[in-house]
């Protein structure tokens, strides 16, 4: 398998990582995202880009990422049948089809730090303008569907790994779209053996004998995210190649994490 490309410093705020082959090739002119700014384009101390810092989210896709200053409004914008929030401000993340149009979207909190509003604040929320779709997933048409595809929980993680895809919903476990029919596949769950969801879903990809990515026990990180402050892109990508199993094996790691 490939490696990830060159690494990034090790400091937090460092966003530069390169990848090839990460933006989608369409450019999107979809009329709904109108009124909302890219990220690339706000002042550098705005709080979606200093979010952004904080979170070392790549900088090159800066461009596919949005902000609002009324999450509710475009939610009702994309689909008119969805109860909206008010006029929260939100890190947009768009989910665009293969004509660079938007079919779903995912809203970020981004006063997550404030613990009073955290506490009555969804972290994200999930709006589908295209009803026709069953699940969603992030990022399929800027993935090769040739070379191993790495299948996430979060659209953020996936940007921090190359070919990378982010699933939303437990149905996107079963049904695979057509695009990646005949793709090798590992799926990276996050590191939560505690966690009765997390568990549930690798017992279902170990029974429908998918690749999964066991986390070894010196990992103690919960998600891609987090382990990009302390690993390398290239050294996250190649602790998941060498802990990902099928099949018995896979069932027997999955015990031992569960143990841990």
């Amino acid at each position: 398998m490939e490696s990830l490309g060159k690494e990034r410093q090790k400091k937090p705020g460092d966003a530069d990582m390169i990848f090839k082959n990460t933006t989608p090739k369409f450019k999107s002119d979809d009329k709904i995202l109108d009124g909302l700014i890219r990220l690339k384009d706000l002042p550098a101390n705005h709080p979606a880009v200093e979010f952004a810092n904080i979170r070392i989210i790549p900088k090159q896709h800066w461009g596919i990422l949005y902000y609002a200053d009324d999450f509710g409004s475009f939610m009702k914008r994309l689909d008119p049948t969805t109860v909206p929030i008010g006029a929260e401000q939100r890190l947009v993340i768009p989910f665009f089809n293969s004509h660079g149009k938007v079919v779903g979207a995912q809203g970020r909190a981004l006063n997550m730090a404030d613990e009073v509003n955290a506490r009555k604040t969804i972290k994200y929320i999930t709006v589908k303008g295209d009803k026709s779709i069953d699940r969603l997933w992030y990022g399929m048409w800027r993935t090769n569907p040739k070379k191993r595809v790495y299948v996430v929980e979060g659209p953020l993680d996936s940007l921090f790994i190359q070919n990378g895809v982010a699933i939303v919903g437990a149905g996107a476990l079963r049904n695979i779209p057509a695009r990646f029919a005949d793709s090798e596949m590992t799926w990276i769950m996050d590191n939560e053996p505690r966690n009765r969801q997390v568990c549930s879903y690798i017992e279902k990809l170990i029974e429908l004998g998918r690749d999964v990515c066991i986390w070894p026990a010196s990992v103690k990180e919960k998600d891609i995210n987090d382990m990009a402050y302390n690993m390398s892109t290239r050294d996250i990508r190649k602790l998941v190649d060498e802990n990902t199993f099928g099949e018995l094996q896979a069932t027997l790691r999955f015990r031992d994490w569960r143990k841990e």
